[in-house]
Parts: structure tokens; C-alpha cells; sequence
């Protein structure tokens, strides 16, 4: 087994990375992002417009580009399958379980609290708004069904990307390595 390096650097440069995602969440209440929040103060500060324009044009892209930097050595130790399965037990069962659990009782929340459709028990909001399978309010704003990744979706691409690059590598084996001498 071969000793793995760590990596110091790329460590701290994740850490920062995740104090900008944090800040940036935490800061989009207070900012002009004109997006819902489920507590509004109706004063903005336009200061932070600018840290989110910096901010969201690398921040996320950053994270992606890291561990597509890793992607490669990681195949290649563990191979297709058991890369394949890893990526699915790490990403794609928290996955999963946000989808069909905790982001269902987070829209169940707001549609109780914030859409005026009236009381309807969970599992009918379940079944009938979450999965679409009842009838589309014509008044409806925003996306129908209420199924979705919510924050996640960075999870979502990265099972995606994974999967497309084993794929990408069963077409197309990597050249021989010439090593020198």
C-alpha cells in the first residue's frame, strides 16, 4: 500500500473556500440578491453586492476544478467499479437521502408557512406537490413538481461528473506512460 501525501495546501485552500460559501449564504439575507429568505429585513446592504460578485465568480468553480484535479488518481488506484461504487455510497446516498427526505420536509415547511393553497397533510403534499402527481395550481410561481436537490446540487455534479468521466475512460484508456530515466 502505497503512502498518500497530504496535500497542506489544497486543505487550506478548501477551508477557505468553505468560510467564503458560509459567508456568502450568511450574508445573502442581508444583501441585495433579491432571492427569498425565510426571514427578511426590508433594509439591504448594498455593500455586500460586491463580495458577491467577487465571490460567485470563483468560489464554487474552484471547488469543482479541485476535485477534478484529484478525479484522475483516484480512478486510477481504485479502478471503474470501485470508484464507480464509492462516488455512490459517498455521494449518491446523502443524495438520495435529502431528495426523498429532508428536502421534502423543508418544502413541506415552506409550503405550509409561505404558499396561501391551505393546510394539506404531509404525505399528500408528498406525493401530490413533491412528485407533481397531483394537479398544478394555476396560480403557481417557481418550479411544479416541488422536487428538487435544493443545495445539493453541487453534489448532484459532482456523482454526475464522476460518472461521466468513468465512462469517458472505458472509451478512451489513458496512453502508456513513458517514464524517463
Amino acid at each position: 500500500m502505497s503512502e498518500r501525501r497530504t496535500l497542506f495546501f489544497i486543505d487550506n485552500l478548501r477551508i477557505a473556500l468553505i468560510m467564503l460559501v458560509i459567508a456568502h449564504h450568511a450574508g445573502q439575507a442581508y444583501g441585495p440578491t433579491g432571492d427569498f429568505w425565510y426571514f427578511e429585513n426590508s433594509e439591504r446592504a448594498s455593500i455586500l453586492w460586491a463580495f458577491f460578485a467577487v465571490n460567485r465568480s470563483f468560489f464554487m468553480s474552484l471547488f469543482f476544478m479541485i476535485s477534478g484535479y484529484f478525479l484522475p488518481p483516484s480512478y486510477d488506484r481504485k479502478g471503474a467499479r470501485d470508484f464507480l461504487n464509492d462516488r455512490l455510497r459517498r455521494l449518491g446516498v446523502p443524495l438520495l437521502v435529502f431528495f426523498f427526505i429532508m428536502i421534502p420536509a423543508m418544502t413541506y415547511t415552506y409550503y405550509i408557512n409561505f404558499r396561501h393553497y391551505g393546510h394539506l397533510p404531509f404525505l399528500r403534499y408528498y406525493s401530490q406537490v413533491y412528485f407533481g402527481r397531483g394537479t398544478r395550481p394555476f396560480d403557481w410561481s417557481g418550479r411544479w413538481p416541488d422536487a428538487q436537490f435544493g443545495h445539493l446540487w453541487f453534489v448532484e455534479h459532482l456523482l454526475v461528473f464522476a460518472v461521466c468521466y468513468v465512462i469517458w475512460r472505458l472509451i478512451h484508456p489513458p496512453l502508456a506512460r513513458i517514464e524517463s530515466r
